[in-house]
C-alpha cells in the first residue's frame, strides 16, 4: 500500500494508546517529525476519496487490494479507515509519541537500505572495483584446487636398520596384518590399528597417527614414501601393502579426499559475494556516519543498567 509505512506507525501508536488520550505524555523534540498526510504515487494517481479535505488515493485502494486479495470497495473502505486512524493520531499528538518516531526512524532506514543498497548492489559487478580487487589478491588461489587426500597410519615403529632381525620380524608383521584388510574398501582407522595389533609380535611397539591432507605432486607436505603409496590407493577405505618408511613398518589408510576443482574469475567472485556485500555493507553505513556519531556513554556498566544487570 502506498502508505503502509506511516500507516503501521500510526496503528501501532494508536494501539498503545488504547483510547486513552492520556495514557501517553506526547515526547517532546526538536527534530522533523513525519507528516502523515498521504502523497499521491505519481503524477497519474487519483483521488477516490476525501477524508475532513485529505485525499485518499486510488494508488493506496490499489495496494491494498494486491496486498491483502480485496475486492475495490473493501480495499476502499480500509484506504479510508487508515486515513481516519491517521488523523486520530494526529489529533491525539502520537506523532510526537517516542515509539511513533522510532518506527519512523526505522522505516527511513529501510527505504534507504532498499533503495540506494539492496537494489543497487546484486552482483560482484555492482561492488567498488578497488574492493573487489582487494578481495581477490587474497582468494585467487581459489581458481584452481588440487586433489587433497586425508590418510590414517598404523606403524610398528622401529630404529633397528633394513635387513636387521627386527627389521625383518617387523616387515612379517605387516605383511600378515595387510593380508587380513587387503581387498576392502570399507576400512576405518580402528580396523587397520586393530589388525595390526594382533599381528605384532611382543616386543614390537605400534603407534598410530593422521597426517595433514597434502595434494599430489610438488608441494605436498608428506615424504615421498608415505606419499607415492598414499596416492597410489584408489579408493577411500583401502589401505595399502606395507610400506617401509625411516621410522618403520607402515599401513596407510585412504580416509578422505578433496576434489580437484578449476573455476573461472566470475565463478569464484559470486561465491565469495554474499560475504562481499555483507562487507561492503559495513563499509557502505560506516561512511553514512562519518562525522555523524558521537558515543556519549558506552561503558559496560552503562549498558549493563540498560539491559537490567545482563551480560
Amino acid at each position: 500500500m502506498r502508505r503502509r509505512g506511516s500507516i503501521a506507525i500510526v496503528l501501532a501508536a494508536l494501539g498503545a494508546a488504547c483510547g486513552d488520550e492520556a495514557a501517553r505524555a506526547p515526547a517532546t523534540t526538536e527534530r522533523a517529525l513525519p507528516s502523515l498526510v498521504a502523497p499521491p504515487a505519481g503524477p497519474g494517481d487519483v483521488v477516490v476519496a476525501r477524508v475532513d479535505d485529505r485525499p485518499v488515493w486510488g494508488s493506496c485502494v490499489a495496494a491494498q487490494a494486491e496486498a491483502h486479495g480485496k475486492r475495490a470497495r473493501a480495499a476502499l473502505e480500509d484506504c479510508i479507515g487508515l486515513e481516519l486512524a491517521a488523523q486520530e493520531a494526529e489529533r491525539r499528538g502520537l506523532a510526537r509519541d517516542p515509539e511513533v518516531v522510532l518506527a519512523y526512524d526505522r522505516a527511513l532506514a529501510a527505504a534507504l537500505v532498499d533503495r540506494e543498497f539492496s537494489a543497487r548492489v546484486k552482483t560482484a559487478a555492482d561492488l567498488p572495483p578497488a574492493f573487489v580487487e582487494s578481495i581477490w589478491a587474497k582468494n585467487a588461489w581459489r581458481v584452481e584446487r588440487q586433489e587433497y587426500r586425508g590418510s590414517f597410519f598404523a606403524r610398528i615403529e622401529l630404529t633397528d636398520p633394513e635387513g636387521s632381525p627386527a627389521d625383518l620380524a617387523a616387515g612379517e608383521a605387516a605383511r600378515a596384518a595387510y593380508a587380513t584388510l587387503a581387498g576392502r574398501s570399507d576400512l576405518f582407522p580402528d580396523d587397520v590399528e586393530a589388525a595390526l595389533r594382533a599381528a605384532a609380535r611382543p616386543g614390537q611397539t605400534v603407534n598410530t597417527g593422521k597426517p595433514e591432507a597434502a595434494t599430489f605432486g610438488e608441494g605436498s607436505r608428506l615424504q615421498a614414501y608415505y606419499h607415492e603409496p598414499l596416492f597410489a590407493i584408489e579408493r577411500i577405505g583401502q589401505v595399502s601393502p606395507p610400506v617401509r618408511g625411516p621410522y618403520g613398518w607402515d599401513l596407510i589408510l585412504f580416509t578422505s579426499r578433496l576434489e580437484p576443482w578449476k573455476r573461472t574469475r566470475e565463478e569464484v567472485l559470486a561465491e565469495l559475494f554474499p560475504a562481499m556485500r555483507a562487507r561492503h555493507f559495513m563499509d557502505w553505513t560506516s561512511r553514512l556516519g562519518q562525522g555523524h556519531v558521537e558515543i556519549v556513554k558506552h561503558d559496560d556498566a552503562t549498558l549493563r543498567e540498560l539491559l537490567g544487570g545482563e551480560e
